[in-house]
């Protein structure tokens, strides 16, 4: 599904890969940003509240579903709800403006289902920075993965996790496994981060709201910021696959629609992005 923004509209067509088509249908609806704004601002408000109470309780749910419904019924036009509603569960891919990112796509609520909940979701995203040339990786047929677990020593979940996928992969024998945990420092990552195929995170993660290049992963003497990781992918391949467990790993510029924000003041996922990475998987809160 392609969203584009343009003037105070948003323009979106969904179709097959396997069947694109030399023209596409675009359908367009209205943006009304000071609601959209308001209402994203309400979602992270029910979820931050969740976080700090460790549950979301039915009725932040519900909350929950109604200001994700009514974004539903904002952002989507009517020809692409009905085509969403007709659809089994599916790999469906966001193709979206940079500007948008800021914008929870994935927990629109079509009044049975959040949209994550109902397909595979993914996003693909549009970018001004044409003057990057990233460097992509080839997989080899037996991938090789690094595993980064309680890279600061407290966190016991985050060690077993590391522990527990090292141990279910290692048995099927498909992928090469290294694993490393505690007393993981910004040496060890910088040395050996582009040896790999696949890098699996567990730890913690620093947001800087004020400057959001400056986030980054937390080891053992500090963090590696994202402008640290886009400069590691200009002279090597970074992994293909970067999954990164940790708290507001994937964030964004706050402001929606700033697009000096988001191509400027870039967070971790869009540096992996830029940086040659082709799937990265983090967490918004």
């Amino acid at each position: 599904m392609e969203i584009t923004f343009q003037d105070s509209y948003l323009g979106m067509s969904l179709y097959e890969r396997e069947r694109e088509f030399p023209l596409k249908t675009i359908s367009t609806v209205p943006f009304d940003f000071s609601r959209i704004e308001r209402l994203n601002n309400e979602i992270v408000n029910i979820i931050n509240r969740a976080s700090r109470k460790n549950l979301l309780d039915e009725d932040s749910i519900v909350e929950l579903k109604k200001n994700a419904g009514l974004l539903y019924d904002m952002l989507l036009s009517r020809q692409i709800k009905s085509r969403l509603s007709s659809l089994e569960t599916v790999n469906l891919i966001l193709s979206l403006d940079e500007s948008l990112i800021g914008i929870p796509w994935e927990l629109l609520f079509d009044g049975k289902d959040f949209l994550c909940l109902k397909f595979n979701l993914g996003r693909s995203i549009h970018t001004q920075k044409s003057e990057i040339q990233p460097r992509y990786r080839c997989i080899s047929p037996k991938p090789k993965m690094l595993i980064l677990a309680n890279p600061t020593g407290d966190l016991k979940s985050a060690y077993q996790e590391g522990l527990h996928i090292k141990t279910s992969l290692t048995k099927k024998g498909k992928i090469s496994v290294d694993f490393k945990a505690q007393d993981i420092d910004s040496d060890y990552v910088h040395k050996n981060l582009r040896d790999y195929d696949i890098i699996h995170f567990a730890g913690h993660c620093e947001y800087d709201n004020k400057n959001p290049r400056e986030s980054g992963w937390v080891l053992s003497d500090g963090w590696i910021s994202a402008r640290e990781f886009l400069a590691l992918g200009e002279n090597a391949a970074l992994p293909s696959i970067i999954f990164a467990n940790a708290c507001e790993s994937a964030r964004a510029a706050n402001n929606i629609l700033d697009a000096h924000a988001q191509i400027d003041v870039y967070g971790l996922a869009q540096a992996f992005l830029f940086a040659g990475v082709r799937h990265y998987i983090g967490t918004f809160w």
